[in-house]
């Protein structure tokens, strides 16, 4: 048995919208869906738009997730201005 994870990043409004989605698109193909988490909003907003929809590795998206953390430790801090 294959035992290779895939992870898909999709955007959607629920989680289970997300699994009937890749079902709908075909990206599920010869797949079994295990789990699904929902990104925290500060990491979703910086997915550049080319990996929406997309099948990506284990390591890829590893990456991606670590890029996404460092560029949130870079972003400058905004703070609220008094008037």
């Amino acid at each position: 048995m294959d035992e290779t994870v895939l992870i898909a990043i999709v955007e959607v409004s629920a989680l289970i919208f997300a699994r009937m989605r890749m079902s709908v698109e075909g990206l599920d193909e010869d797949a079994t869906f295990t789990e699904g988490y929902e990104l925290p909003p500060e990491h979703a907003q910086r997915v550049p738009r080319r990996y929406i929809g997309k099948i990506l590795s284990r390591e890829r998206a590893a990456a991606l997730l670590d890029q996404l953390q460092r560029r949130e430790k870079q972003a400058p801090r905004q703070t609220a201005r008094r008037r």
